[in-house]
């Protein structure tokens, strides 16, 4: 399994300051000519994050997270890819205010996998979020990064990844997520590690605690 033997790209860290970086992150939407994909760039430093940076190409936004430091979005002129001035910065907060399944933004990825029982979870735990939960809506967006910093900036509410997750893919994102007040776990609700390849990012912990109750591995 993902916690006995480590593919996430986690276990090559040491102490050392250590950028972690994804070149591209939604390759298949840059190929389909999707505009929705991203760099991301990660430093760790004694193996946490201390600096989160996701770059959305298309749109010019530049979403940053410093550790302790609070997570942050600037405009950036595309034609130049040049900084705009001061007043674009603003800071990110996940929203509060959609408290419930039947209010909540939700993207999930099932990512490359095609194994049966991973599907399965897929779209048995897509079926309950709509049918138990009434979701308000519901996407596959396909780039993890930018799904993570648009919840950090209050655009989604949930992000589900229900395995193949990289390091590269999460470590900016999960900075810019805890950093604008969001949680960030595993699918049983325990403590998100990078290993096991698979995440519940929200808002709120009892929203958290909501769309996991619906994951059909928590109620077989």
């Amino acid at each position: 399994s993902a916690s006995e033997k480590d593919e996430s790209g986690a276990s090559l860290l040491t102490d050392a300051p250590t950028w972690i970086i994804d070149p591209v992150d939604g390759t298949t939407n840059l190929v389909y000519g999707i505009p929705y994909f991203s760099v991301l760039l990660a430093l760790k430093v004694r193996k946490s994050t201390v600096v989160g940076i996701v770059f959305d190409l298309s749109n010019g936004e530049l979403f940053y997270a410093t550790a302790g430091g609070g997570a942050w979005l600037r405009k950036v002129d595309l034609g130049t890819l040049s900084l705009l001035g001061e007043e674009s910065i603003q800071r990110l907060n996940c929203n509060k205010e959609r408290l419930e399944v039947s209010q909540a933004m939700v993207v999930m990825d099932v990512g490359y996998s095609r194994e049966a029982e991973r599907v399965q979870v897929f779209t048995t735990w897509m079926s309950n979020l709509l049918t138990k939960g009434k979701a308000c809506s519901l996407r596959i967006l396909g780039s993890c990064g930018l799904d993570l910093a648009y919840l950090a900036a209050g655009r989604i509410d949930v992000y589900i990844h229900t395995g193949g997750i990289m390091i590269w893919d999460t470590a900016a994102g999960v900075l810019l997520i805890k950093e604008a007040g969001g949680t960030v776990l595993d699918l049983d609700g325990s403590e998100f590690q990078y290993r096991n390849r698979r995440m519940v990012a929200a808002a709120t912990k009892d929203l958290s605690s909501a769309v996991i109750s619906m994951n059909p591995l928590a109620n077989p």
